[in-house]
């Protein structure tokens, strides 16, 4: 079976290392990390193609939106996810592909259903 392949993109270390040792654990997936937006378009110009990026909004001096952006520019279509403990985030600037959804820290359940909603052989036997 393939694993997807996931980019995770927060900068609270130590949610983004629990975060990413769950995924693995719980998908079959493969997972790189990222502690900024400058750091996520590194990892994409290394390790990509992705399968799918999950970020976190803020990432001060940036954020999810201009993440997404960069990659509207560069015509870049991996799907994204934003898991945030903000709940006031304006979702119209994800509006359609390849922007999957928002789901609220910390619900990694809601996280991993939407995951395996669009990527169902992510489910381990």
């Amino acid at each position: 079976m393939t694993k997807v392949r996931i980019l995770l993109v927060d900068d609270e270390t130590p949610f983004l290392q629990t975060l990413a040792e769950l995924l693995q654990t719980t998908l079959l997936t493969t997972v790189y990390t990222a502690t900024s937006v400058p750091d996520a378009l590194s990892q994409i110009d290394r390790n990509g193609p992705f399968d799918i990026l999950i970020s976190d909004y803020q990432m001060p001096p940036h954020t999810a939106h201009d993440l997404a952006q960069h990659l509207r520019d560069a015509k870049n279509k991996i799907p994204l996810i934003l898991h945030s403990g903000f709940s006031d985030i304006d979702e119209s600037h994800f509006e359609g592909a390849p922007y999957l959804g928002f789901v609220p820290k910390p619900d990694h359940r809601q996280l991993i259903r939407l995951i395996l909603d669009h990527f169902p052989h992510a489910k381990k036997p």
